[in-house]
């Protein structure tokens, strides 16, 4: 009889700990819906476009092929060149272009600043050669995918197209940012009241209106010099973020929402969003397009009223220097696609002036 209690007591005792573990995993998941559904509002004030296939991307077979065992995800970020919340439209150029790589084996981070300058040939409905930045201007973010896709043989379909205004939202919704400030940049900043640095060097700590003029800035040098202020500030702002809570992180999304447009589904940017936080979000690793700015130009021409338009070198070192830097590839070969686009801009660019001869 005192054996039958026994056993009665452990089955009852048994059966009062599966009820507080089950308890316990409705609360997490509830807890887990509720994070989702909340997400999912925050997500839903994004400007939201179509997918696009890799056809519709002009990827190539052959380059889906080489880079399909990687565990390399690349999407382009752009920069819109506007400064307010307003609908979003393909009259802008992309004052930023970058291709934000996340290698899921390594859970590193890499990002590729492709100059704007840069002489490419732009399909369809263009079908001519222009600035990088201008596929973006004529013809949105899907031309712009098209344009990186064709020139450089990468194999992208998703984008993330982010407002200048936001670069101020986020930095304020944040407190602010630490930013190092060369001599030449902090007299730019006193001599035009951005920020009273005194002249000197050193770090300052600086507000979104401030971040934003940092980004932009290239009057001192070069567009070489303002990707690299931009990398600097999207590191800075990342690795900000990254010792954020979770309501945190929340808070910062839902305040720069209205200023995002992309292609990227909800689900996969939950699945995206997930994963990154377990990645070095501290070192993240960075590289122009092209690696070297003055030996890479060729010629800096006018074509079509614009200028300076920058006619490189060797377009196949570029994208050979661009697949070593995101997938670790020595001896790739580009694709046939891209050795076509490169022989007519050779062909019809033949006779400017070399820089080194001029």
């Amino acid at each position: 009889m005192n054996a039958k209690r026994r056993k009665k007591r452990k089955l009852k005792k048994g059966a009062k700990l599966l009820s507080v573990l089950l308890v316990f995993l409705l609360v997490l998941l509830s807890a887990a819906v509720g994070v989702h559904l909340y997400l999912g509002t925050i997500l839903n004030r994004m400007n939201k476009t179509d997918t696009m296939s890799a056809s519709d991307a002009n990827i190539v077979e052959e380059v889906q092929r080489k880079t399909a065992d990687t565990h390399v995800f690349n999407f382009l970020l752009f920069g819109a060149d506007r400064n307010s919340i307003e609908e979003f439209s393909a009259m802008e150029r992309a004052d930023a272009t970058k291709i934000v790589s996340l290698d899921m084996r390594n859970k590193t981070v890499k990002i590729a600043s492709l100059q704007r300058d840069t002489m490419v040939w732009i399909p369809d409905p263009v079908a001519d050669y222009s600035k990088l930045n201008h596929a973006y201007w004529w013809g949105g973010p899907d031309l712009a995918v098209r344009t990186v896709n064709m020139n450089f043989d990468m194999n992208i379909t998703k984008y993330v197209t982010f407002s200048m205004a936001g670069v101020e939202a986020i930095v304020d919704e944040i407190g602010g940012v630490d930013i190092y400030l060369t001599r030449a940049e902090s007299t730019y900043f006193q001599d035009g009241m951005i920020k009273d640095t005194g002249y000197v060097e050193g770090t300052f700590h600086l507000n979104g209106k401030e971040a934003l003029a940092y980004a932009r800035l290239r009057e001192i040098d070069n567009d070489y010099n303002r990707m690299n202020r931009q990398t600097n500030l999207i590191r800075t702002i990342i690795t900000k973020l990254s010792g954020s809570s979770v309501s945190e992180i929340l808070a910062v999304i839902n305040a720069v929402m209205p200023y995002i447009e992309t292609n990227f589904t909800n689900f996969e940017i939950e699945r995206w969003l997930t994963r990154i936080l377990t990645y070095d979000l501290r070192n993240i690793e960075t590289q122009d397009v092209p690696v070297d700015d003055g030996k890479a130009i060729r010629a800096s021409i006018e074509y079509n009223g614009y200028s300076p338009c920058y006619v490189l070198r060797d377009y196949e070192k570029v994208i050979k220097d661009l697949y070593v830097f995101l997938y670790g590839m020595e001896d790739y070969e580009i694709s046939p696609q891209a050795w076509e686009v490169q022989k007519k801009l050779y062909a019809k660019f033949a006779d400017e002036p070399d820089l080194e001869a001029s």
